[in-house]
């Protein structure tokens, strides 16, 4: 990620978070890094910082994280959840290799 990207992405966090000043960018790249980790081991690494989605899905993974919103956090994990199972079934966020109903058939015969 360039920096450039980075600096984008942590203001929009930032302001996910009601946040004006930069005392906690640290900490908000470091939820950031947290987040793009959470969605590869989901399966989901085709990330482009620009992508609307991925950008969602890491502004409500910081918000989460940040014990800022305990009283949503229910409501966020939820969220969060459900946008990282979405975009882990979608093939333009996976590398996984499409099968075909052949394959699966052998799959379970061989099982």
């Amino acid at each position: 990620m360039t920096d450039d990207i980075r600096t984008a992405l942590i203001e929009k966090c930032r302001k996910a978070l009601r946040r004006t000043g930069t005392a906690y960018d640290d900490e908000i790249s470091d939820a950031i890094d947290a987040a793009l980790i959470d969605l590869g081991i989901a399966g989901i690494t085709n990330v482009s910082e620009s992508d609307k989605l991925v950008i969602k899905a890491i502004k409500i993974f910081v918000k989460m994280d940040s014990g800022d919103f305990n009283d949503e956090y229910k409501d966020l994990k939820a969220a969060y959840d459900e946008l990282k199972s979405e975009m882990g079934m979608n093939s333009q966020y996976t590398t996984f290799e499409e099968t075909s109903e052949e394959d699966s058939n052998e799959a379970i015969s061989n099982g």
